[in-house]
């Protein structure tokens, strides 16, 4: 693309006010660059997008919205416009607007239809120029509700009896991006807060709920997990929420919480709920203390949702076929497949929901930990004892067409451990 050619869009209906004021540029080019960055982000919002990709290329610009979780080609740019955008989004950020030498990242505030956002900004500097990503997040209080995740009844019925009486340390794992801390403040929401003194610590603090006293973690000034989890600690806490568990101090300080008498409810990036042991493991916490501590484990994925109104059923592909019997399930009479329409964007998908698994530490659990039991172990303990995993709670939702098989597999919802041994 020369600089001289015109933009291309390839999803016009996610970028419309942005192609427009882009194709009826004017004169002014600080007022037009202007208008298109807040048209830029007023159609990712209107597009549901969690970020904003520009991305430098040699005779362009890219532009890609991430939505319900998969990074869309939405238009080129040419490279004199793309560079005025990404220097705007820059300087508006209090970042230097010349080429970047070393990665950076900032972030800045607006209002689209009356409502704050966050823009967290991160740059870095890339062959044909920078490349920045574009964290879109709602400032104002929002609502939660366990109901609305994708839990099933018996998923629910466990964490809420968990609820009844609560104690110890609740663990979300999942990879980045799996909806972890949504789940928690779900979970915080259903909990009278009013009666409760509740502190979290987070990096950053990604909602607003009312009743809590949230920290931000700022470790260019000091203020970091291990350093705020201990001043908690003396702020007389009922529950304590910690962003994430990411290193053996703030593992221990979360089991000194938990030991503590506290409702500690944290993180951890692990592929399942039985890989939270292990992961901790890895951090050198003694099977003793995870024993004492842990109380409750959910594992998650993200998983988009078939459009309603385009969706259709069909019999299973040759290679859905394969990956089903590699895993040793059943193939089934039908299959739902993605279409498109104009209600999805022509994607096929609409909106994301969770898969589960729920692992309550029962007596025989506890046992398994502190005997030093593998995932092997523990996970044949869930499967005997009836609980759904991740692959398991994927397929009930592919059979009733809220989801379809290659998003099962996209996201890893299988694990190694589950499958038939030769």
């Amino acid at each position: 693309m020369t600089k001289n050619a015109k933009a291309k869009f390839y999803l016009p209906a996610l970028s419309r006010s942005f192609a427009q004021i882009l194709q009826s540029a004017g004169a002014d080019e600080a007022a037009t660059t202007e208008a298109c960055a807040m048209s830029l982000i007023a159609d990712a919002i209107g597009a549901r997008a969690s970020d904003i990709h520009l991305d430098s290329q040699p005779e362009e610009v890219c532009v890609r919205f991430r939505v319900d979780g998969i990074v869309l080609d939405i238009a080129s740019i040419p490279p004199d416009r793309g560079q005025r955008l990404i220097r705007h989004f820059k300087v508006t950020a209090n970042l230097d607007p010349i080429p970047s030498l070393l990665p950076a990242d900032s972030h800045c505030q607006f209002e689209f239809e009356e409502q704050p956002f966050d823009v967290r900004l991160a740059c870095a500097p890339c062959v044909y120029g920078d490349k920045l990503a574009l964290r879109i997040m709602q400032r104002s209080p929002i609502r939660l509700h366990l109901a609305d995740l994708g839990l099933a009844i018996s998923e629910r019925s466990q964490i809420e009896q968990w609820m009844g009486d609560i104690s110890g340390m609740f663990v979300v794992a999942g990879p980045a991006g799996s909806g972890k801390t949504t789940t928690l403040y779900a979970l915080l929401a259903e909990l009278n807060l009013t009666q409760r003194n509740i502190v979290t610590i987070e990096d950053p603090v990604e909602f607003q709920l009312g009743h809590l006293n949230q920290i931000e973690v700022n470790a260019a000034r000091g203020l970091t997990f291990e350093r705020g989890m201990r001043s908690i600690l003396r702020l007389d806490p009922d529950y304590i929420l910690l962003g994430e568990i990411r290193d053996k101090e703030s593992a221990l300080i979360a089991m000194e919480a938990a030991a503590t008498g506290r409702v500690l409810l944290t993180t951890m990036h692990a592929r399942n709920a039985a890989g939270v042991i292990t992961a901790l493991r890895s951090l050198n916490v003694p099977n003793y203390e995870i024993a004492a501590s842990l109380a409750f484990i959910v594992g998650q994925r993200l998983v988009r949702k078939l459009c309603k109104h385009c969706r259709k059923a069909g019999l299973a592909s040759d290679q859905e076929k394969r990956w089903l019997e590699d895993l040793g399930e059943k193939v089934p009479d039908r299959v739902w497949h993605a279409s498109g329409c104009e209600k999805c964007s022509h994607t096929g998908y609409l909106d994301r929901t969770g898969i589960f698994e729920v692992l309550p530490v029962d007596e025989r659990l506890y046992n398994l930990i502190l005997a030093g039991e593998d995932e092997h172990a523990i996970r044949r303990h869930l499967r005997e004892e009836g609980h759904h995993l991740l692959l398991h709670d994927g397929l009930i939702k592919a059979a009733e067409g809220i989801t379809d098989l290659s998003e099962l597999s996209r996201i890893g919802a299988q694990s190694y451990l589950d499958r038939p041994q030769s």
